[in-house]
């Protein structure tokens, strides 16, 4: 079972037939030779492609006939402008943002069924369902060894500061979000921060000075 944009692939006749192969991406880099160097020197960063989720459909269609299961299925991969929540049953204690990489042939078997090959291009990140839960704790352990972006939720007037990177909230505020991901708050002209914080692997401490807080620490993995 597939749910994407917050619609359960079943629910519109649309069955996934096998387990789908999974794509682990790489770190972006690119190999350099150094005269009189042994090896290539590798330039790397922090970031990971894109990669491509595909599934393997059949759409289920006696009652209705397939022109009735094929538009409900393009209507349901088609709408969303930009990413939408991906999952599957394969994996239930992730998610990811993805879009519709591109468009399909369905086979039409009698106008009753029909099957396809539906691809998505995710975002590499597989978000823990776990690290999706808001926390006001002042210690919080990263449990992959990939750094997280959190999302801050904060009240009043002061500063955050996560492992040194301080972000300062200049008036006061409610509720007021800070994205370290985006790297954006509510309101920009509301804070001053030169190093968003981010949740390094293990423990990670939180400093706050005239705040009160949440957060949304969003652990991911690949």
């Amino acid at each position: 079972m597939i749910e994407f944009n917050g619609i359960n692939s079943n629910s519109i006749g649309v069955i996934v037939e096998r387990i789908p192969n999974r794509y682990v991406p790489t770190r972006r880099f690119a190999p350099a030779a150094v005269a009189g160097r042994n090896g290539d020197v590798l330039l790397t960063d922090e970031s990971f492609p894109n990669v491509s989720q595909e599934y393997e459909v059949y759409l289920s269609a006696e009652s209705v006939g397939l022109p009735s299961v094929a538009r409900a299925c393009a209507e349901w991969l088609c709408a969303p402008v930009g990413y939408a929540r991906l999952t599957d049953s394969y994996d239930t204690t992730v998610f990811r943002e993805a879009y519709l990489e591109s468009g399909f042939n369905i086979e039409n078997a009698l106008n009753k069924f029909g099957r396809a090959s539906i691809s998505f291009s995710c975002k590499p990140q597989k978000y823990l369902l776990s690290g999706q839960v808001a926390t006001d704790a002042l210690t919080v352990t990263n449990p992959t060894p990939f750094t997280a972006r959190p999302l801050l939720i904060v009240s009043g007037v002061g500063s955050i500061s996560i492992n040194g990177r301080t972000v300062q909230v200049l008036e006061s505020v409610s509720d007021f979000r800070i994205d370290c991901e985006t790297m954006n708050a509510q309101d920009n002209s509301k804070i001053y921060c030169t190093d968003f914080p981010v949740l390094e692997a293990g423990e990670n401490t939180i400093v706050l000075d005239g705040l009160t807080y949440q957060m949304i620490p969003r652990w991911w993995t690949l």
